[in-house]
């Protein structure tokens, strides 16, 4: 039996106070999240059953309802014991972001800024210095695998769900290809709809493509081009970051346990040239792998794997 819905409630906290890496600074920063689960304490109040969920890209703290089967008595995550906090990352809507802070001069940001963002919030709002661990799911993985090369310390565990430890390939071409497209001058709407688009073939598995009718394509696109959420800056800023990740000299500085989670029908990271290289960098890691005619967008069918995941978070591996 999988829970409905997870009842998200969206939230904003204006940290207030942060300094981007080329030294601007911010009084209001706002952060959207949502939380919900048990809150464990030690001694010292600190919350110690913290976990921490990246979204990927072009969506928000949202996202986490495809993983919902996993949060429930008996499975990976009863939220009798876990506190999971969602957190929308820096530079998309609702968080601080070229969109909403609608200003031509808003700061070429890095993954530093975007993970730096979450640990201010966490701390400020939290008290939080010490995660129980993090769930990066795509673009989400890119923070959550620098986080903890970065900050070792930080966190007990990382699981990495369909990304990978660097861009390069397909996704790169991906990243550049809409990078372009979003930097056309002209019709704005326009060419963020054709980016949104230009993921569509490649967050699908071949398969599912293939038993598309042409029509029902072509109504799927015409979705993705009115599906206008992003200012074109904060497309060209995003890419920008996810084209300059390379994490290939960082990855023995990870002191936590690592689950890598892959989709075999992945067209966006494939298994062979991204989780599997991923897995024999990392120490004290372990790859996991499931079937999904949904490709990339397959992580609704994570309860396939919910066993092989309440293994790794009960067991040293």
């Amino acid at each position: 039996m999988f829970l409905k819905s997870l009842d998200l409630k969206s939230k904003v906290h204006n940290v207030s106070n942060f300094t981007f890496e080329n030294g601007e600074s911010f009084q209001e920063c706002l952060v959207e999240y949502s939380a919900f689960g048990t809150i464990k304490r030690n001694d010292n109040d600190e919350i110690i059953n913290a976990v921490v969920f990246i979204h990927g890209i072009g969506v928000n703290f949202s996202s986490i309802e495809n993983l919902k089967v996993l949060f429930d008595k008996n499975k990976s995550f009863d939220l009798n014991e876990y506190f999971i906090i969602a957190i929308t990352s820096l530079g998309t809507p609702n968080t601080i972001s070229s969109s909403n802070f609608k200003s031509k001069n808003f700061p070429d940001y890095t993954l530093n800024d975007m993970i730096n963002l979450k640990k201010v919030f966490l701390k400020e709002k939290f008290n939080i210095s010490h995660l129980n661990g993090i769930i990066g799911y795509s673009f989400g993985g890119f923070e959550a695998l620098k986080w903890a090369c970065d900050y070792p310390d930080d966190l007990d565990f990382l699981i990495s769900l369909c990304s990978s430890y660097k861009t390069s390939g397909i996704n790169y071409f991906i990243f550049k290809i809409i990078k372009d497209i979003a930097s056309m001058t002209g019709d704005f709407n326009k060419a963020i709809g054709i980016a949104n688009a230009v993921f569509f073939p490649y967050g699908l598995s071949k398969e599912f493509l293939k038993n598309m009718e042409n029509e029902e394509i072509d109504n799927n696109l015409n979705l993705l081009y009115e599906d206008i959420n992003y200012d074109p800056k904060d497309i060209i800023q995003r890419s920008n970051v996810a084209m300059s990740f390379d994490l290939t000299d960082d990855l023995d500085k990870i002191k936590s346990k690592v689950l890598i989670i892959a989709i075999n029908q992945d067209e966006i990271f494939p298994l062979n040239f991204e989780a599997v290289p991923m897995e024999s960098k990392i120490k004290n890691s372990k790859l996991i792998t499931f079937d999904s005619i949904y490709g990339h967008l397959g992580i609704n069918e994570i309860f396939k794997v919910d066993k092989q995941i309440q293994n790794f978070l009960n067991n040293d591996i």
